[in-house]
């Protein structure tokens, strides 16, 4: 019943008082009127990936870059060697295995 009564407690009504709770500034700023200015993207250059390289530019010619981003290169690309398969004979599925000792 003490449970009961507590929980009750919970569920009472509250009387919630009306008045604003939220206070506005007094002074208030002007706003600024919007303009509608082009996007200088050269201003955007510099920032990266928050790393600055100091002194001179990476090389072309290479294949990847300091920063770990690769390069397309004149070469053509190597062939890539398949992975072989070993033969099924060799498989030990379904042999006996003696028991550990």
């Amino acid at each position: 019943k003490v449970a009961r009564r507590e929980i009750g407690a919970f569920t009472a009504v509250r009387r919630v008082p009306r008045n604003h709770k939220i206070i506005p500034p007094t002074g208030t700023q002007p706003r600024l009127s919007y303009s509608r200015r082009p996007i200088n993207y050269q201003q955007l250059d510099d920032i990266g990936h928050g790393i600055k390289v100091s002194g001179k530019q990476p090389e072309k010619t290479g294949t990847i870059r300091k920063h770990g981003a690769s390069i397309r290169s004149n070469k053509a690309p190597e062939p890539v060697q398949c992975p072989v398969a070993p033969p099924a004979g060799g498989s030990s599925f379904g042999k006996p295995v003696a028991p550990p000792t």
